[in-house]
C-alpha cells in the first residue's frame, strides 16, 4: 500500500500557488478473494521550478558579437540554449514567434527567420537539453557590408508555459572580404620597355575577394595604405616610369636613371599600387622592375676664357653683374648631377632651371643658373659679385668656382670657372646750407645739388658726424644732435639732415651772419670711405616770448609725474625757453638766478615744496631742459588718506622782464606692505619659533608706513584677516601663535603626534600684515612636521583574582561595576578595539557622556569613562548580557583589548573575566501517612526540607525509588513505585505518595519507611540530589479482587482482535490488600516476585487459545499489562469469529482468592 506520486509536466505547468487534483483508483484483496476498491486523490500546488533562461555563448573571444561569419560565407550547425523549468510556451526570434510544437518539429520542418539582417534557419531543437541548432546566411537579404564589419542583432525571447519570459541578443559579426594584391616583379634593360599585368601575371596574381575590384591608385616607391590616383598615368620612378591601367595592365619605360647604369649593372625601380573592391576594401602591394645597364661614354666640362689673356675666364666690377654667360657639359651615360662651388644640383633640377633658377653662393658672389639645354649641354648663368656682400678692400679678387659633372654611373669630369671682380670706392663732396636763427635747415648731404656724394660699387652710408672740420674715418654721432657753435646738426645714415639753431644763433643780431661747420664720413660695405664738411650759414632774427613746457607723463592720470610716498624721482625734466635771454626762474615761490641755474650741475638747488623736496641738478642752456630730483619725504608727509598731489608753480622771467608760468604736478601714491610666504620645519616633539616678518626667505616689506600683524587663521586664506594675533590657532598638526611683531611659536599637537616616525606633513596658516593707513597684504606660513616615535602603545590589565583563573571574577547573576584597565598611546590615540568592536578616540573620550556597550562572547561590557590623562578605562560588566548558559560550571569571558596609536602601531592584551556558577541545593524531606491514606506536599517549599534554587531557575528533573546520588533523569510526574507504595513528584516539587501493597501488608499499627530520591536542576545544568522518606503505619486490609474491563461495548468478549493482528499493551487489574501471593492465568501460576519482574522478564502463557504475554505489573495500582497473539497456535478462523477464554485467579498472602 506504500506509494510515491511524481508530479509531471501538467504539474510543472501550474502557476505558482495554483492547485489542481489528480485522482487514481485501487483494489485491496485478501488471500481468500475478499476485496475493496477506492480512490487516491492527490492535490498538487503549483510551484516555480525556475524562470526561463536564454544562454548564448560568446564564441568571438572578446571581439564584437557572439559568432563571426564573412559576408560571402554562412554559419552551419551553430547553437544557443533555452531553458524553461515550468515548460516551454514559445520562442521568438527577431520578432517571429515559434510555437513549442513547431520548435520540437524543427529537425523535420526547418524554421526560416528572414530579416533585414539575413536569413537564420532553425534546423533542430533538443527538448531535453534545450539546445537550438541553426544555420545563418548573411546574404539572406543581399546585405551590403561596404561600411566594413557590421553586427546583426537577433532578439531571442523564450516564454514558458506560465507566461514568464527571458531574453538575450544573438549578435553575429559579419566581416568584410577584402581583395588581396600580391607583389609583382619584372625585368628589362635600360633600352627596352617592360609590360605585363599586375592582377593576372603568374607569381603575383591578385585575388579580388567577394566584390568586383580594380586598380585605383599608383605611386612610386613602397607605400602602404589606400593609394588614390595615378592610374593610366606615367609615374616617374628612380630609373624610369610606370603606367598601370585599372585592369592591371602596365608598361614600364626606362629613363635617365636606367641610362645612368653602368653596363651590366642592375638596379630596381619599385612602385606601389592599390587594388580596391566595390565596398571600399583594399589591398596595397608593390611592382618591382629590375633594370640592367647598357654601354655609354665619359662626361666633360668646357669653360671658354673670355678675358683675352687677363686673369680669369670672365670679368665684372664689384657693383656690376654678368648676365647670360655660359659653359658646356656632356654626359653620354646620362647626367647624374652637376656640382658648382660644392653645391650639388640634380639632373632634374638642372633640366628645370629655366623655370626654377638655381642660386649658388660662391666664395665671392652669387651665381644663378637660368637655363640648361640638355641636347647641347650648354649651361646659362648670371653672376653678381655682391651676392655675399664680399669686401674687396684689397683690390681685385678672383672667384674660383669649381664645376664638376657626374654621369649616371658615377664617372666625373671637372673644371674651374674663374671670375675676376674689380673694386670701386665712394666719394663724399662738401655741402653748404643757410637759415635764420628761428628756422631749421634740412637737406641731404649725399644727394643735394652742389655737394652730391658718389657711392662707388658698394652700398655706402654716413657712419660718423662731428662738429668742426676733421679728416680721417669719423665714427659715431649718426642720428644724434651734434652741438655746434650756433646750433645742432642731426645727420641720418642715408644723408638726410636737420640743423636746429640754438642759443648761439639766437644771440646773433638781426641781420648778422655766422657759420657753423660739421664733418661727416661716407663709408661703403667693404670699408672704403670719404670724409668732407657741411657748413651752415645762420642769419640773426628778432626773438620771442619765454615759455615753460612741462610734459604730462602720467598717461591721463592725475598730475604730470608719479612717485610712491617712500620713493623718489631722479633725472626728471621740464623745459624753459627765453628767446630774449634768461633772467630768472621761480620754483614753488623760490627765485633762482640765471647764473645759479646755469651752475646747477655743480651746485644743485634745493627747493622745499608743500609735499616734498625738489632738487635741480642740471640746466642745459641750449635746450632749456631743467633736470631735477624729487623726494616726497622731504617734509615727512604722511599719506594715510591716500594719494596726494604736490602742485609746484614754475615761473620763468626773460631778460626784459616778460614771464611765463606752469604748474609741475607730482602725484604721490601710497605704498602698501608686502607679506611674503614663510616656511619652517620641526619634528612632532619640538616647537618651532621664528619671525614671519624678518626671517630670511620670507621676510616681509613694510612699505612707507609702520605695519604689524593684525590677523591669523588656520589654512590658506586671502583678503584682510582680522583677529587671532597672540592666540594659539589650531591647525591640522598643531597650533601657531603669532605676535603683532611677527614673532611666532608653533607647537606640535595630536595631528603631529599621529605621524609615523620619519613621515612628513605640512600645517598651513594665513596672516595679514597691515600698515597705519590700512593697506594690507596676506600670505601663508607653512610648517613641515616630521613624525617621531614617542613610544609604543600599551595595554595594562591588572590581575585581581589573586592567582585564580582570569583577571576579574563575577557570579553569573552578579555584575562588575567601576572596574578598570589602562591604555597608553604616546604617539596619540587612534582607536581601541574591545572584543573586536572598534572604538574611535573621539567616542572613547566621550564615554562618560555616551557609554559604549560591547557584546562579548559571555556578557555585556559597558565602557562608562575614559581618563585621557591617565589612560584609565572604566567599565561595567554583566555576565547575563548575552544570556549565556554556564552548564559546564565556571566559564571565562576572554575579551581581547587592542589599542592602536595614531600612526597605526598596536598593543593588545586579554581582559579575562571569570564567571562562577550558582548551583541549586536540594534538602532531604520527610512525611508520614497510614496504609490507607495518600500523603501530599512539596519537596521544594515544605518547612524542614525547603530547597534553594540558586541564580538560575530550577525544577525537579528526575525521581527514582530508593536512595541515589548523581544527576537523576526522568520519572517526573510519574508514579514511582517504592517498597510500600508509589510517589509522584511534579517539576514544581509538589508530590503525592500513594500507599500500595507493601503498605497494605503492614500489620495494623506497624510502621515502615519508603525512600525515594530526586534531582533539582537549574537552567544551566547545575543540580542537587536528595531524598524523600515516607513513614507508613499499617491498617486493617480487605479481600483480593480481579477487575477486567469490558472494552467490547456489549459485543461478545472483553477485547477484540483480527485473526491476523495482535493486542498490545492491554490491561486488567488485581488487588490484594493483605499482600499479593500469586496469580494464575489459564491455569499457569505466576508468583508475586515473577509478576513484579514482568517488565524485565515477560511471562508467556500459551495454550490452544493463542499466546498471552504479561509485559508489566504495577504493584501500586495492580495493573497487569499484556500482549495477545491469536496466531500463537496457527489457528485458522476462516469459518467465522471465535472467543478465547483465559481464567485469571489472584491469591493474596493469606490464601484468599478472587
Amino acid at each position: 500500500g506504500s506509494y510515491t506520486y511524481t508530479p509531471g509536466a501538467g504539474a510543472a505547468a501550474l502557476a505558482e500557488g495554483a492547485t489542481a487534483t489528480d485522482t487514481f483508483s485501487y483494489t485491496l484483496k485478501d488471500n481468500d478473494g475478499s476485496f475493496s476498491t477506492t480512490t487516491v486523490t492527490i492535490t498538487v500546488t503549483g510551484t516555480t521550478d525556475g524562470v526561463p533562461t536564454v544562454t548564448i555563448t560568446d564564441n568571438n573571444a572578446g571581439a564584437t558579437g557572439d559568432e563571426s561569419v564573412q559576408e560571402d560565407a554562412a554559419l552551419t550547425g551553430n547553437t544557443f540554449t533555452i531553458n524553461t523549468p515550468d515548460g516551454l510556451g514559445s520562442l521568438s526570434i527577431a520578432g517571429q514567434t515559434i510555437t513549442a510544437a513547431a520548435l520540437n518539429n524543427a529537425s523535420t520542418t526547418n524554421i526560416a527567420v528572414n530579416t533585414t539582417q539575413g536569413l537564420l534557419t532553425i534546423t533542430d531543437y533538443n527538448s531535453a537539453t534545450g539546445v537550438v541548432t541553426y544555420n545563418y546566411d548573411p546574404a539572406g537579404t543581399s546585405q551590403d557590408h561596404s561600411g566594413a564589419e557590421i553586427v546583426h542583432n537577433f532578439a531571442i525571447v523564450v516564454t514558458d508555459s506560465d507566461g514568464t519570459t527571458a531574453n538575450d541578443s544573438l549578435d553575429i559579426l559579419i566581416t568584410d572580404t577584402a581583395p588581396v594584391a600580391n607583389a609583382d616583379t619584372d625585368s628589362t634593360d635600360a633600352d627596352t620597355n617592360a609590360s605585363g599585368n599586375v592582377r593576372t601575371d603568374v607569381g603575383g596574381a591578385d585575388v579580388d575577394g567577394a566584390d568586383a575590384a580594380e586598380i585605383t591608385g599608383v605611386v612610386a616607391g613602397t607605400q602602404i595604405g589606400d593609394i588614390s590616383g595615378g592610374v593610366n598615368t606615367p609615374i616617374a620612378g628612380t630609373l624610369g616610369s610606370l603606367t598601370v591601367q585599372a585592369d592591371g595592365s602596365y608598361t614600364y619605360t626606362p629613363g635617365a636613371g636606367a641610362a645612368a647604369l653602368a653596363e651590366g649593372a642592375t638596379a630596381t625601380d619599385t612602385f606601389s599600387y592599390t587594388l580596391k573592391d566595390n565596398d571600399g576594401s583594399f589591398s596595397t602591394t608593390t611592382v618591382t622592375i629590375t633594370v640592367t645597364g647598357t654601354t655609354d661614354g665619359a662626361p666633360t666640362v668646357t669653360i671658354t676664357d673670355n678675358n683675352a689673356g687677363a686673369t680669369g675666364d670672365e670679368s665684372v666690377v664689384e657693383d656690376g653683374a654678368l648676365s647670360g654667360n655660359t659653359f658646356t657639359i656632356t654626359a653620354p651615360d646620362g647626367l647624374g648631377s652637376l656640382s658648382i662651388a660644392g653645391q650639388t644640383i640634380t639632373a632634374a633640377a638642372l633640366n628645370n632651371a629655366s623655370t626654377t633658377n638655381i642660386a649658388v653662393n660662391t666664395s665671392q658672389g652669387l651665381l644663378t643658373i637660368t637655363d640648361y639645354n640638355s641636347a647641347t649641354g650648354v649651361v646659362t648663368y648670371n653672376y653678381d659679385p655682391a651676392g655675399t656682400a664680399k669686401d674687396h678692400t684689397s683690390g681685385e679678387v678672383v672667384d674660383n668656382i669649381a664645376v664638376v659633372v657626374t654621369d649616371s654611373d658615377g664617372t666625373t669630369a671637372n673644371g674651374t670657372l674663374d671670375i675676376l671682380i674689380t673694386d670701386t670706392a665712394p666719394v663724399a663732396n662738401a655741402d653748404t646750407d643757410s637759415t635764420d636763427a628761428d628756422s631749421n635747415a634740412t637737406g641731404n648731404v649725399r644727394t643735394d645739388v652742389g655737394g652730391a656724394d658718389v657711392d662707388g660699387a658698394d652700398a655706402a652710408e654716413i657712419t660718423g658726424v662731428v662738429a668742426g672740420t676733421q679728416t680721417g674715418d669719423i665714427s659715431g654721432g649718426v642720428n644724434t644732435p651734434i652741438a655746434g657753435t650756433l646750433g645742432s646738426l642731426t645727420i641720418q645714415a642715408d644723408g638726410s639732415y636737420t640743423y636746429t639753431p640754438g642759443a648761439g644763433a639766437a644771440a646773433l643780431a638781426e641781420g648778422a651772419t655766422a657759420t657753423d661747420t660739421f664733418s661727416y664720413t661716407l663709408k661703403d660695405d667693404d670699408g672704403s670711405f670719404s670724409t668732407t664738411t657741411v657748413t651752415i650759414t645762420v642769419t640773426g632774427t628778432t626773438d620771442g616770448l619765454p615759455t615753460v613746457t612741462i610734459t604730462d607723463n602720467n598717461a591721463g592720470a592725475t598730475g604730470d609725474e608719479s612717485v610712491q610716498e617712500d620713493a623718489a624721482l631722479t633725472g626728471n625734466t621740464f623745459t624753459i625757453n627765453t628767446p630774449d635771454g634768461l633772467g630768472s626762474i621761480s620754483v614753488a615761490g623760490q627765485s633762482i638766478t640765471a647764473a645759479a641755474l646755469n651752475n646747477a650741475s655743480t651746485s644743485s638747488i634745493a627747493v622745499n615744496t608743500s609735499q616734498g623736496l625738489l632738487t635741480i641738478t642740471d640746466y642745459n642752456s641750449t635746450t632749456g631742459v631743467v633736470t631735477y630730483n624729487y623726494d616726497p619725504a622731504g617734509t615727512a608727509k604722511d599719506h594715510t588718506s591716500g594719494e596726494v598731489v604736490d602742485n609746484i608753480a614754475v615761473v620763468v622771467t626773460d631778460s626784459d622782464g616778460t614771464t611765463a608760468s606752469d604748474s609741475l604736478d607730482i602725484l604721490i601714491t601710497d605704498t602698501a606692505p608686502v607679506a611674503n610666504a614663510d616656511t619652517d620645519a620641526t619634528d612632532a616633539d619640538s616647537n618651532a619659533t621664528g619671525n614671519v616678518r624678518t626671517d630670511v626667505g620670507g621676510a616681509d616689506v613694510d612699505g612707507a608706513d609702520a605695519a604689524e600683524i593684525t590677523g591669523v587663521v588656520a589654512g590658506t586664506q586671502t583678503g584682510d584677516i582680522s583677529g587671532g594675533v597672540n592666540t594659539a590657532i589650531a591647525g591640522t598638526l598643531g597650533s601657531l601663535t603669532i605676535q603683532t611683531d611677527g614673532s611666532y611659536t608653533y607647537t606640535p599637537g595630536a595631528g603631529a603626534a599621529a605621524l609615523a616616525e620619519g613621515a612628513t606633513a605640512t600645517d598651513t596658516f594665513s596672516y595679514t600684515l597691515k600698515d597705519d593707513d590700512g593697506s594690507f597684504s596676506t600670505t601663508t606660513v607653512t610648517i613641515t612636521v616630521t613624525g617621531t616615535t614617542d613610544g609604543a602603545p600599551t595595554v595594562t590589565i591588572t590581575d585581581n583574582n589573586a592567582g585564580a583563573t582570569g583577571d576579574e571574577s563575577v557570579v553569573e547573576d552578579g555584575t562588575l561595576s567601576g572596574n578598570t584597565f589602562t591604555i597608553t598611546a604616546p604617539d596619540g590615540l587612534g582607536s581601541i578595539s574591545v572584543a573586536g568592536q572598534s572604538i574611535t578616540a573621539a567616542a572613547l573620550n566621550n564615554a562618560s557622556t555616551t557609554n559604549i556597550a560591547i557584546n562579548t562572547s559571555q556578557g555585556l561590557l559597558t565602557i562608562t569613562d575614559y581618563n585621557s590623562a591617565t589612560g584609565v578605562v572604566t567599565y561595567n560588566y554583566d555576565p547575563t548580557g548575552t544570556a549565556k548558559d554556564h552548564t559546564s560550571g565556571e566559564v571565562i569571558d576572554n575579551i581581547a583589548v587592542v589599542v592602536t596609536d595614531s600612526d597605526g602601531t598596536t598593543a593588545s592584551d586579554s581582559l579575562d573575566i571569570l564567571i562562577t556558577d550558582t548551583a541549586p541545593v536540594a534538602n532531604a524531606d520527610t512525611d508520614a501517612t497510614n496504609a490507607d491514606t495518600n500523603a501530599t506536599g512539596n519537596v521544594r517549599t515544605d518547612v524542614g526540607g525547603a530547597d534553594i534554587d540558586g541564580a538560575d531557575a530550577a525544577e525537579i528533573t528526575g525521581v527514582v525509588a530508593g536512595t541515589q546520588t548523581g544527576d537523576i533523569s526522568g520519572g517526573v510526574n510519574t508514579a514511582i513505585a517504592g517498597t510500600l507504595g508509589s510517589l509522584t513528584i511534579q517539576a514544581d516539587g509538589s508530590y503525592t505518595y500513594t500507599p500500595g501493597a507493601g503498605a497494605a501488608a503492614l500489620a495494623e499499627g506497624a510502621t515502615a519507611t519508603d525512600t525515594f530520591s530526586y534531582t533539582l536542576k537549574d537552567n544551566d545544568g547545575s543540580f542537587s540530589t536528595t531524598t524523600v522518606t515516607i513513614t507508613v503505619t499499617g491498617t486493617t486490609d480487605g479481600a483480593p479482587t480481579v477487575t477486567i474491563t469490558d472494552n467490547n461495548a456489549g459485543a461478545t468478549g472483553d477485547e477484540s482482535v483480527q485473526e491476523d493482528a495482535t493486542l498490545t499493551g492491554n490491561t486488567f487489574t488485581i488487588s490484594a490488600p493483605d499482600g499479593l501471593g500469586s496469580i494464575s492465568v489459564a491455569g499457569q501460576t505466576i508468583t508475586a516476585a515473577a509478576l513484579n519482574n514482568a517488565s524485565t522478564t515477560n511471562i508467556t502463557v500459551s495454550n490452544g487459545n493463542g499466546v498471552l504475554t504479561i509485559t508489566d505489573y504495577n504493584s501500586a495500582t495492580g495493573v497487569v499489562t499484556y500482549n495477545y497473539d491469536p496466531a500463537g497456535t496457527s489457528q485458522d478462523h476462516s469459518g467465522a469469529e471465535v472467543v478465547h477464554n483465559f481464567a485469571i485467579v489472584v491469591t493474596d498472602s493469606d490464601g484468599t482468592t478472587a
